[in-house]
């Protein structure tokens, strides 16, 4: 643990005091509001999921991205609130990277503290290629907690099409119990028309909270879902998703949310 708060605080350091750098071509876009609800139907005899999603994001200055987030949660009978911040910072035209930590209230299957941080490079003199390498702490609220590792690699193709697959490997305590992930997603769209994204994420989990003292470990699951994101005007627009997760219990959700672009 101590390792993982040496290495965040020399991250924020970097973000918050890094030199003014030559901006990359891309510039961030911002701000939007934007508010979701989510509605889900478990197998097994649990109770269905409700979510209400807040994300405001905040173009600081043309290098640096602010999101802050907010959802009041209730799963298997329980309710909670989760709470973050999150930093994305331009470092120059080809570097790139995020902090994001939160922490909750309630709600024993959310974290009592997570932190994400994240670094990507852009490939090619086109710069259409994109590796992340990605880190997740996650302090959950029964006795264990989560290292995770990712590396995704995102690649834009004429006609506004992208494909991005990502590798997770996960390693929780106690009892070193190893999980491996793998996602594959499919977008097509542009920006300020629409976006349709058809996303398959298919592994192990290691831990699986569904009570408060009562939990799943080491076992396979698999989680299709699809995106559709519209732009009504310039400015205002709506945003859809259905998913499926199967597991030791399904799951079939869908989420209905408007963004408003300031």
């Amino acid at each position: 643990m101590l390792q993982c708060l040496i290495a965040f605080i020399s991250v924020v350091v970097f973000f918050i005091s890094a030199v003014s750098v030559q901006a990359a071509e891309d510039k961030l876009t911002g701000d939007y509001l934007q508010v979701d609800y989510y509605y889900a139907e478990l197998s097994q005899g649990y109770d269905p999921w409700q979510d209400y999603l807040l994300n405001y994001v905040l173009q600081v200055d043309s290098n640096n991205m602010l999101r802050l987030e907010f959802s009041a949660q209730s799963h298997f009978k329980e309710s909670g609130v989760l709470v973050g911040v999150e930093n994305t910072r331009v470092i120059n035209d080809w570097w790139y990277g995020s902090v994001h930590v939160a922490t909750s209230s309630g709600g024993f299957f959310l974290p009592r503290k997570r932190m994400d941080l994240s670094l990507s490079k852009k490939w090619l003199t086109n710069k259409s290629l994109i590796s992340t390498l990605a880190y997740t702490y996650y302090d959950a609220k029964d006795s264990h907690y989560d290292n995770n590792y990712a590396l995704e690699l995102i690649y834009y193709f004429p006609r506004n099409w992208v494909i991005s697959a990502g590798f997770k490997l996960n390693n929780s305590q106690p009892g070193a119990v190893v999980a491996t992930r793998k996602i594959l997603a499919i977008t097509y769209g542009r920006n300020k028309e629409r976006y349709l994204v058809f996303k398959v994420d298919d592994g192990t989990e290691a831990y699986q909270i569904i009570g408060p003292e009562n939990f799943k470990t080491e076992f396979a699951s698999t989680e299709y879902s699809f995106t559709w994101r519209e732009w009504l005007t310039k400015r205002f627009g709506i945003n859809a998703l259905v998913n499926h997760y199967s597991a030791s219990y399904a799951r079939n959700g869908v989420q209905l949310g408007v963004f408003y672009e300031y």
